[in-house]
C-alpha cells in the first residue's frame, strides 16, 4: 500500500511541476486578446450608452413640445369661446326679427355691414358650428398631446432606467477588465492546464476522504468489538447473580445501547408533556383573553368603579379580574364585584407583582380600597367603607397622591352622613374641598358642595347651604357654558369645512306653500285693492257732497238775500256759470230750483258714502277671515307637512344660460325657477325664492268634463325655456304651460300624448320638442301645438336623458347606450323623416344620466359617478372622472372645463383636458338636481329647495395665483429655497410648519406668493392664534387684578380684626371662607407689581394699625 502511495505521489508531482510552465508560454499572447476584447466591449457600451442619452432627450423635447402646443391650443380654446358667447347673444338679438328684414352686424368681419336676416342666421350658425368643431378639435389635440406625453413620461422612465444599469455595467465591467490586465500574466487560460489543475485537486481531496474512511471504519470495528465484549461480561454477571437469587431490578445499573435508547426514550416523552402543557397553557391563555374581551365590550359605556387615574396598565391578566367586578358593579351585583376586587387585592400581594415599582403597587391598592369602600356603602353596611375609606387616605398620606386623598374624603363624608353625624361628614367635605384646589377637579368640586350643602341642611344652617349650593350651580353653569362653547367652536369649525373649497355667493331658499296659500294670498291682494279704490272712492265722494253742501249754502244765502230784497234785479254767478244781472222774481224761482237739486244731490252723496263705508267694512271681513285663513296655511302643521316635501326635479332656464346670464337679470332674461313636488309645479322667483304661481296637479281617477287640469301622477322630468316649461309624468303625457303672461299667473298650452310609459327627459330647441320615455321611444313634437311628427326607436331600455339641436340629437339610457342622431334641416325634412342614428357609444354596466353634446365630442355621466368625454367620429372615451359618489344629475360645459352636480351634495369642477378635479363645491343638505353657469357664476339647486350661487374667481380680487410645488422624497427646504429663490423661514411662515420633521411626501407647499399684500391660510389661523392668545392673556391678567382685590380686601378685614377686639371675629371668619380657594392660589402664584403693591398696602395697614392702637393708649 506505502509503494502504489508513493508512486502515485510522484506522478502527482511530476505533473504539478510541468503546469506553470505551459501557462507561462502563453500569457503574452492572452493579455493581447484580452486588450482588444476590452476595447471592443468599451465600445459596444458607450454606443448603448450614448443612444440611450439620445432617445431620452429627443423624449424630453417632444414633451416640452407638446407642452407649448398645450398651451396655444388652450389660448385657442378660450378665445373661440368668447366669440361663441358673442354668436350666440347676435343669434338670440336676431331671433325674433322678419327673415327679410335688412340689419346691420359688426359680428361677422368686423364691422358693420347689412344683411338680411336669414343670410345673417345662416352665416352665424355655419361660423358657430365651425368655432364648436375648433374647440372639439383643441379639446382632442389636447388629449392625445396628454397621453402622448404620459407615454413619453414612461419612456422616459425606462430609459433612464437602462442608462442607468448600463452605466453600472460599465462601471463594473471596467473595473473588472482592469482588475484581469493588472494580473493577467499571473493567470492562465489554457484549457488543458486548467482541467490538469483541478483534476490534482479533486484527485488529492479523493484520496484524503478514502484515507478518513479507512480511518473511521476501523475505529467503529474496534468500538464494536470491545462493547461487544462488555455487554457479554456484564450479560454473564447478569446471569450468574439471577441464578443465584441476587439478580439488581433496578434499570439504572443497565448500560450500553439498551440503557441509551431507554434515556433517550424517556426524554423524549418528557418533552412531549412539556409540549402537551404549553399548548393547553396558550390554549387557556386564548380562553382567557377571549373571555376579557367579551367583559371589555360588555364594559363599553359603564360607569368606572376604578380611578382614572390609577396605573390599571400594569394589572396584565388580573385587569380581567377589575373590569368583571366593574361590570358587576354596573348591574348592582355588589356582592361579586366585591369578591372581584378582593381576588384582585390578594393578587397584588403576590410575588407575580415584584417586578412592578412599590409606588404604582400603592396607588392601585388605595385605588382598590377607594372601590371597596363604594361597594360597601351601596351594600349598606358603612363601617366597613369607613375602614376601606380610611386606609385609601393614609395610602394617599403617604404617597401624597392628591386623587386618593379627595376620594377618600367624598366616601368618608358620605358615609358620617348616612351614618347621621354631620358634623364629621362637614369637615371630611371641606378636606376634600381644600384638596380640590391643587388637581383643579371641578367634578369633585362639585361633589363636595353638594354634599356640604346637604350637611348645612341638616345643621339647620340655610345661609351656608344656599351658598354651598349656589357655588356648585356656578361651577356647573361654568362647565355647561364651557361646552357649549367648544360644541359651537366645532360647528364653526364644520361649516368652515364645508364651504371651505368655495367663494359661496347668496343663499336662496325657495317658498314652499299649498295651491290653497297662493289662491288665499291672491285674493288678498285683490281684497286690499278693492279696499283701496273704495277708500279713494269714499274720499272722492266725500269732497263732492262737501262742495255740495257749500254750494247748497250759498243758495239759501243768495235766495234770502233775493227773497227780502226791494231791488227789481240782482247780480247772480249761481244760475249761469258766470255772474249775470237777472230779475229778483225769476232769480228766486230758479235758487228754489237749484236749491232742491242740489239738495238731492247731496242726498244721494250720502247715501253714496254710507254704502261705500258698509262695503269697505264687508271687505275688511272678509280680509281678516282671509288672514286667518292663510295664519292657519301658515301654521305649525301646515309648515311641517311641506317641510316633509322634497321636490323632485328643477328646471333653470337655458335662455338664461344661451345669454350668458344665468341669473335672468339683464334685459331679455328670465327671472323664475321651476320646481316639482308630486303633481304640481311651483314657479319661483329666482332672486327671492318667492313663490309666484303654482300649477296645481289632478288626483289620480278624477273624472273630468274635458281635459284634466293637471297631471294626474308624479312629475318625473322638467325643461325650462323662455316663457314656457314643459312638464313629463307617470300619466304618460307632456304638458306645455306659459309663464309669460300676466304676472304671477300661468295657463297650459297643450297636453302632448304618445307615450306608453313615463316620460323621463325633455328637451326643446328652437324649432322642436323632443322627448324620451321608458318606453324605449323618443318622439318629436310640435313644440308650439304639442302635436307628434314622429316616433323612433334605438335603445334597448329606458332612455334617461336627451338633448337635440337643428340637426342633430343625443340620448341616453339605462343600457348604458349613448345614441347620435342626425336629420336633415327642419326646411327641407319638416316631418324628419331623415331622422336616425349615425353613431353609438357604449358604456357597458352603467346607465347614463346626463348627457350634453359638442360639435365633436359628448360628455356624459352615468349612475356611478363619472363624467366621461367621447369623441363621436371614432366612438372613443377619450376621458373619464371619477366626480361623484352616485348618480350625476346634471352637467354643463364650456371649452376648458365641466360643472356637475350629484346625488352626492356636491358641485364640481372639473378641466374638461386632464380630467382632474379642479374645485368642489359643498354646502349643499341634499341631493342636488341642476345645474347652470355663466362666465361669472354657477347656480345649482337641490331638493330640499335651496338655491346656491358660487362665484368664479376674478382677477381684480385674486390676482395672481401662489405657486405651490408638490414636496418629494429626498427634497430638503435648503434646496426649495435655492430652486425658487425664497427664504426658509418665508416657506415656515407661508406654509404653517411648526417642525421640519413632520413633512410628508405629497405635501403642497407654497413657495412664491401671488400677491404678496395677501396672507395665505396658514399666516391667517397663526394671526388668529396670535388674536385669541393675546385675549386669553388679557383675560386671564383681568381675573388674577380681580382676584387680588379680593384676598387684599380679606387679608385688610383680618388685619383690622387683630387691631379692633371689638368686630365679631365670627363674620370675618365666615367671610374668609366664603373666598374661592382657587382664587387665593392663583393670586399667590402671581408675580409682579401687583405683588409688590400688596406686600406695601399691607405694611401701610398694619402700621396704621400701630399708631392708631399707640394714640388709643396715649389717651387713656
Amino acid at each position: 500500500m506505502s509503494t502504489r502511495k508513493e508512486k502515485h505521489g510522484a506522478k502527482i508531482t511530476s505533473t504539478t511541476d510541468n503546469s506553470p510552465a505551459g501557462g507561462g508560454t502563453n500569457a503574452p499572447n492572452e493579455n493581447n486578446q484580452i486588450i482588444v476584447d476590452y476595447n471592443r466591449r468599451k465600445q459596444q457600451f458607450f454606443y448603448r450608452i450614448n443612444t440611450l442619452e439620445k432617445d431620452i432627450s429627443s423624449c424630453k423635447q417632444s414633451r416640452a413640445d407638446i407642452s407649448t402646443r398645450r398651451s396655444f391650443l388652450t389660448f385657442q380654446m378660450s378665445d373661440a369661446q368668447k366669440r361663441i358667447l358673442q354668436l350666440e347673444a347676435e343669434l338670440d338679438r336676431i331671433s325674433t326679427l322678419p327673415e327679410k328684414m335688412d340689419v346691420s352686424s359688426n359680428v361677422i368681419h368686423g364691422s358693420d355691414q347689412r344683411f338680411t336676416v336669414q343670410r345673417l342666421r345662416q352665416e352665424l350658425r355655419n361660423e358657430l358650428d365651425e368655432t364648436h368643431a375648433n374647440i372639439a378639435m383643441g379639446k382632442a389635440g389636447v388629449i392625445e398631446g396628454d397621453k402622448t406625453s404620459e407615454l413619453l413620461s414612461h419612456q422616459i422612465e425606462v430609459k433612464e432606467e437602462r442608462l442607468k444599469q448600463r452605466h453600472a455595467a460599465y462601471f463594473s465591467f471596467d473595473c473588472e477588465s482592469k482588475l484581469v490586465m493588472r494580473f493577467g500574466s499571473k493567470i492562465c487560460l489554457d484549457h488543458k492546464v486548467v482541467m490538469a489543475k483541478y483534476f490534482l485537486i479533486w484527485a488529492s481531496m479523493a484520496q484524503r476522504r478514502t484515507r478518513l474512511r479507512r480511518i473511521i471504519t476501523r475505529v467503529a470495528r474496534d468500538e464494536r468489538r470491545k462493547t461487544t465484549i462488555l455487554v457479554l461480561k456484564r450479560w454473564k454477571e447478569f446471569m450468574q447473580k439471577e441464578k443465584d437469587g441476587n439478580a439488581n431490578s433496578n434499570e439504572d445499573e443497565l448500560f450500553g445501547i439498551g440503557g441509551a435508547l431507554l434515556k433517550q426514550a424517556e426524554r423524549k416523552q418528557n418533552e412531549s408533556i412539556a409540549l402537551t402543557a404549553s399548548a393547553v397553557k396558550n390554549i387557556l391563555h386564548i380562553q382567557n383573553t377571549s373571555k376579557m374581551r367579551q367583559w371589555e365590550k360588555r364594559s363599553e359605556g359603564m360607569t368606572s368603579l376604578m380611578d382614572l387615574s390609577a396605573p390599571c396598565h400594569l394589572l396584565g391578566h388580573d385587569e380581567m379580574v377589575m373590569i368583571q367586578g366593574e361590570c358587576y358593579y354596573n348591574d348592582s351585583r355588589f356582592h361579586e364585584s366585591v369578591d372581584c376586587f378582593d381576588e384582585l387585592l390578594r393578587n397584588l400581594s403576590g410575588t407575580h407583582y415584584a417586578n412592578v415599582p412599590k409606588r404604582d403597587i400603592a396607588r392601585l391598592i388605595a385605588a382598590i380600597h377607594g372601590s371597596l369602600g363604594d361597594l360597601y356603602f351601596n351594600l349598606g353596611n358603612n363601617d366597613l367603607a369607613i375602614i376601606q375609606f380610611e386606609r385609601q387616605l393614609s395610602i394617599g398620606t403617604e404617597l401624597s397622591s392628591n386623587k386618593d386623598l379627595i376620594s377618600a374624603y367624598l366616601g368618608l363624608g358620605k358615609c358620617f352622613y348616612e351614618n347621621g353625624d354631620h358634623n364629621l361628614a362637614r369637615d371630611q367635605y371641606m378636606n376634600a374641598l381644600s384638596e380640590c384646589v391643587f388637581v383643579n377637579d371641578k367634578n369633585c368640586t362639585i361633589l363636595a358642595h353638594k354634599g356640604l350643602e346637604k350637611c348645612y341642611d341638616r345643621l339647620s344652617k340655610q345661609t351656608m347651604a344656599v351658598k354651598s349650593k349656589a357655588k356648585a350651580e356656578a361651577i356647573e353653569y361654568e362647565r355647561e357654558k364651557r361646552i357649549a362653547s367648544a360644541m359651537k367652536t366645532f360647528d364653526e369649525l364644520k361649516e368652515r369645512l364645508i364651504n371651505v373649497t368655495a367663494e359661496e355667493g347668496d343663499v336662496i331658499e325657495l317658498q314652499k306653500a299649498s295651491p290653497h296659500y297662493l289662491k288665499l294670498k291672491r285674493e288678498k291682494i285683490e281684497l286690499e285693492g278693492k279696499i283701496k279704490d273704495a277708500g279713494e272712492e269714499l274720499v272722492n265722494t266725500g269732497q263732492e257732497a262737501e262742495n255740495a253742501r257749500q254750494l247748497l249754502d250759498q243758495i239759501d244765502v243768495e235766495l234770502r238775500e233775493a227773497m227780502m230784497t226791494k231791488k227789481e234785479k240782482m247780480n247772480s254767478s249761481l244760475v249761469h256759470e258766470s255772474t249775470q244781472e237777472i230779475d229778483t222774481g225769476e232769480l228766486v224761482i230758479r235758487l228754489k230750483k237749484k236749491f232742491h237739486g242740489v239738495t238731492d244731490e247731496v242726498s244721494e252723496f250720502e247715501i253714496i258714502e254710507r254704502q261705500t263705508k258698509t262695503k269697505i267694512k264687508n271687505l275688511k271681513d272678509d280680509l281678516n277671515v282671509l288672514e286667518e285663513d292663510i295664519a292657519i296655511e301658515n301654521g305649525p302643521l301646515m309648515q311641517k307637512i311641506l317641510k316633509d316635501k322634497v321636490i323632485r326635479c328643477a328646471g333653470l332656464n337655458a335662455s338664461n344660460t344661451a345669454e350668458n346670464d344665468v341669473t335672468g337679470s339683464s334685459t331679455g332674461g328670465v327671472q323664475r325657477v321651476v320646481t316639482c313636488e308630486d303633481r304640481h309645479i311651483y314657479i319661483h322667483d329666482l332672486s327671492n325664492g318667492v313663490l309666484r304661481c303654482i300649477f296645481g296637479g289632478d288626483g289620480q281617477g278624477k273624472l273630468h268634463i274635458g281635459e284634466p287640469w293637471g297631471h294626474t301622477s308624479i312629475i318625473t322630468c322638467v325643461y325650462f325655456r323662455s316663457s314656457k316649461v314643459y312638464t313629463g309624468s307617470m300619466d304618460n303625457t307632456i304638458m306645455c304651460w306659459d309663464i309669460g303672461g300676466k304676472e304671477d299667473e300661468g295657463k297650459r298650452l297643450f297636453i302632448a300624448r304618445g307615450h306608453d310609459a313615463t316620460v323621463t327627459c325633455i328637451y326643446s330647441d328652437d324649432i322642436k320638442l323632443i322627448s324620451g320615455s321608458a318606453d324605449k321611444s323618443i318622439i318629436i313634437w310640435n313644440k308650439d301645438t304639442g302635436e307628434m311628427i314622429r316616433r323612433v326607436v334605438g335603445h334597448s331600455r329606458g332612455i334617461l336623458c336627451i338633448q337635440s339641436g337643428p340637426t342633430w340629437c343625443v340620448s341616453g339610457g339605462t343600457d348604458g347606450d349613448i345614441f347620435v342622431w342626425e336629420n336633415r334641416d327642419h326646411h327641407d325634412d319638416p316631418d324628419y323623416e331623415s331622422f336616425k342614428y349615425k353613431h353609438r357609444l357604449r358604456c357597458p354596466k352603467c346607465k347614463i344620466t346626463a348627457i350634453q353634446f359638442g360639435q365633436l365630442e359628448i360628455i356624459s355621466g352615468d349612475n356611478h359617478g363619472w363624467v366621461s368625454i367621447w369623441w363621436i367620429k371614432t366612438s372613443e372615451n377619450m376621458r373619464r372622472c371619477q366626480a361623484h359618489h352616485g348618480p350625476v344629475t346634471g352637467l354643463q360645459f364650456d371649452a376648458t372645463r365641466v360643472v356637475s352636480c350629484g346625488n352626492d351634495k356636491n358641485v364640481q369642477v372639473i378641466d374638461i383636458i386632464t380630467g382632474q378635479i379642479l374645485q368642489t363645491l359643498r354646502g349643499h343638505k341634499a341631493p342636488v338636481t341642476a345645474v347652470v353657469f355663466d362666465s361669472k357664476m354657477i347656480l345649482s339647486s337641490s331638493v330640499d329647495g335651496i338655491l346656491r350661487q358660487w362665484m368664479w374667481g376674478s382677477k381684480s380680487s385674486c390676482g395672481r395665483g401662489d405657486k405651490i410645488h408638490t414636496f418629494q422624497v429626498g427634497e430638503t427646504l435648503p434646496n426649495l429655497s435655492q430652486k425658487y429663490d425664497v427664504a426658509i423661514p418665508d416657506i415656515f411662515k407661508w406654509n404653517g410648519i411648526a417642525d421640519a420633521k413632520k413633512m410628508y411626501q405629497g405635501q403642497k407647499l407654497i413657495v412664491r406668493k401671488g400677491n404678496a399684500d395677501l396672507p395665505t391660510a396658514a399666516e391667517l389661523a397663526a394671526q388668529k392664534k396670535s388674536q385669541r392668545k393675546q385675549e386669553r392673556e388679557s383675560r386671564v391678567l383681568g381675573m388674577n387684578m380681580k382676584d387680588g382685590h379680593n384676598l387684599t380686601t380679606t387679608v385688610e378685614t383680618a388685619l383690622l380684626g387683630t387691631v379692633h377686639p371689638n368686630i365679631n371675629r365670627e363674620i370675618l371668619i365666615s367671610s374668609h371662607l366664603e373666598i374661592d380657594q382657587e382664587n387665593i392660589i392663583s393670586s399667590n402664584m402671581v408675580e409682579g407689581s401687583w405683588g409688590m403693591s400688596l406686600a406695601s398696602r399691607l405694611c401701610r395697614i398694619q402700621s396704621d394699625s400701630t399708631k392708631k392702637s399707640t394714640t388709643k393708649l396715649h389717651s387713656d
